[in-house]
């Protein structure tokens, strides 16, 4: 759905702004801070402010189009996908990416006598990206070793 139909179905009124907020959010699929999003969003044609990007990122909260969710640092980041499902965090640089939890029923569960209506997880370790660059460094390291010996000879 385009993020102008989004904004109409949600009864709020169409600003270049608003539009320009969501779109970025709708391709970007991120778990972002508002300091991220402005910084992503604000170029030189539109004047935008960061006050102007805080207040739209709460009405879309209040509207129901986000999600407001903490961080494992305790920051406010805000997520477009408002199914239920898990997040991961990457310890080493700060990502927060979506896990699928099609293998969890959400209202299957009865905690205590607490019904939850929605669940927003976090896993933490080690992302892929972080991980194929660990997976090159010892590779590399072995590299080098098999070098030096093979320089001693």
């Amino acid at each position: 759905m385009k993020a102008t139909e989004i904004l109409k179905s949600n009864g709020i009124n169409i600003t270049s702004q608003r539009v320009k907020v969501l779109d970025y959010l709708l391709t970007k699929k991120q778990h972002l801070t508002v300091d991220q999003i402005y910084a992503s969003i604000a170029d030189k044609n539109e004047i935008i402010s960061l006050a102007t990007v805080y207040n739209v990122i709460s009405l879309f909260v209040e509207k129901g189009i986000l999600k407001r969710i903490s961080s494992p640092e305790d920051k406010a980041i805000f997520d477009v996908t408002l199914e239920n499902h898990f997040h991961f965090y990457c310890t080493k640089c700060g990502s927060i990416s979506d896990v699928s939890s099609s293998f969890f029923d959400i209202s299957a569960l009865d905690l205590m006598g607490n019904k939850p209506d929605l669940f927003f997880g976090y896993f933490t370790g080690t992302c892929n990206e972080c991980n194929k660059g660990v997976k090159k460094g010892k590779l590399l390291n072995l590299l080098r070793q098999k070098v030096k010996i093979f320089n001693r000879r």
